[in-house]
């Protein structure tokens, strides 16, 4: 959770002195790419007890897919190239009233331009340079 819309590279050794400020570490050729809770389909729509909280989930699905495509809209109008990671359950969108959101969502999106790549590649297109998350967005 380094960065909303850019990769970045996970660091070895960073220190954290009690009386001074954090002392980042050396960069590692393993990419890091941008994540967030708020992309992600588990908190939203599960529900689990724990000992001492309870986890809500169970909301619609829609409210879920109406926040993913804010900060879709929000990346594309603000940060060039940006990356938006969202996880997918099985187990959690696999339902038949999810599914229907997910496709109404895909719909909703699809006029934005955006582009479906596969983690790896974006990791691999980081490392051999390709600039993402480039604020503010350069205008074109």
């Amino acid at each position: 959770m380094g960065h909303d819309h850019r990769p970045y590279p996970v660091r070895l050794g960073d220190r954290f002195p009690a009386d001074g400020p954090a002392q980042w570490g050396a960069d590692t050729s393993l990419v890091e790419l941008p994540w967030s809770w708020s992309s992600d389909d588990y908190v939203y729509l599960e529900f689990v007890a724990f000992r001492r909280s309870i986890m809500p989930g169970l909301r619609r699905p829609a409210d879920m897919f109406d926040n993913f495509a804010d900060d879709l809209r929000w990346m594309v109008g603000n940060v060039g190239h940006g990356v938006y990671n969202v996880v997918f359950h099985p187990q959690v969108i696999g339902r038949g009233h999810r599914l229907l959101a997910l496709e109404a969502w895909l719909d909703d999106i699809a006029e934005l331009g955006l582009t479906f790549a596969r983690c790896e590649d974006v990791a691999a297109a980081h490392l051999a340079g390709r600039r993402f998350g480039i604020e503010p967005r350069p205008v074109t």
